[in-house]
């Protein structure tokens, strides 16, 4: 006896094989084949694709922000774009093909603003050819300061750095056809980073002055972050790009300017932290 049901639902009595349930239970024997095949073959990709998903959502800790407010080399910040109001995330899933001596993954940006493992970023100092001669004078970030973004170090065993290289003709960002912006196992000059004001009228004023992760309003202080080896600002913009955690949105170098030649939101970014007893 087959029990009546909502359309859409299978509920059957024990032992019946009939109508959609037959094909109903096909299609799992089926799906248990494949499975045992690719397990036999070593190729468990739809596993290994939960096991990422699963571990870049685990919770992270994002760092608290001293009563100077000032951003510190080491804090655990996160990074939010004005375009998108997604954070940048990491995506394991998507290994790229940059060169033969690292190991590439793509980035995006998220609208999961919850603190991750896979969006929550350190901010780092350069290697030590890269950095400038008042640079270790304290721990502020700086305007104009090189710094390195690198992915929560419990997020991999080994280190990996926000990164980018020019554009070229065989080498650029997926959709926007601008420049790549990619994790990397390789730390160098190709992971340094400048925050600058975002008013061009005021990047001689504050450079070289530390850097607040608010406004005195209480405000996110907006940032222009700019590739240091090829001067071509970080950008996101609303374009689908679809990974395995959903469709996330691209993320790319480009000055992208208005008509009075300064950089519109898509240039602008804004690190989130953790204010005292949050």
């Amino acid at each position: 006896m087959i029990l009546q049901t909502a359309v859409g639902k299978n509920i059957y009595t024990k032992g019946v094989k009939i109508g959609n349930y037959v094909e109903d239970r096909k299609l799992e024997e089926s799906k248990i084949d494949e499975f045992l095949e690719k397990k036999d073959k070593g190729d468990l990709s739809t596993l290994r694709t939960h096991e990422i998903i699963v571990h870049s959502r685990q919770k992270a800790t994002l760092s608290c922000i001293k009563e100077d407010e000032y951003l510190r080399f080491g804090d655990m910040v996160l990074l939010q774009s004005f375009t998108t109001h997604g954070v940048l995330s990491s995506d394991f899933g998507d290994e790229i093909s940059v060169d033969e001596k690292q190991r590439t993954f793509a980035v995006t940006t998220s609208s999961t603003l919850t603190p991750q493992l896979r969006n929550v970023f350190v901010i780092e100092r350069p290697n030590e050819e890269d950095l400038m001669p008042d640079d270790l004078l304290n721990d502020v970030l700086h305007y104009g300061q090189n710094f390195c973004l690198r992915a929560h170090p419990n997020y991999t065993t080994t280190p990996y750095y926000l990164s980018s290289v020019i554009v070229t003709p065989q080498l650029s960002s997926r959709f926007s056809r601008q420049q790549l912006v990619f994790l990397t196992d390789v730390k160098s000059y190709h992971c340094c980073w400048r925050l600058l004001h975002k008013d061009p009228l005021m990047r001689d004023e504050t450079d070289g002055e530390p850097v607040k992760a608010e406004n005195p309003d209480g405000s996110q202080t907006r940032y222009i972050v700019t590739h240091s080896h090829s001067g071509i600002h970080l950008a996101a913009d609303n374009i689908l790009y679809a990974n395995i955690f959903g469709n996330e949105k691209e993320v790319f170098c480009k000055r992208d300017l208005d008509h009075h030649r300064a950089e519109t939101e898509k240039n602008h970014w804004g690190f989130i932290v953790r204010r005292k007893g949050e």
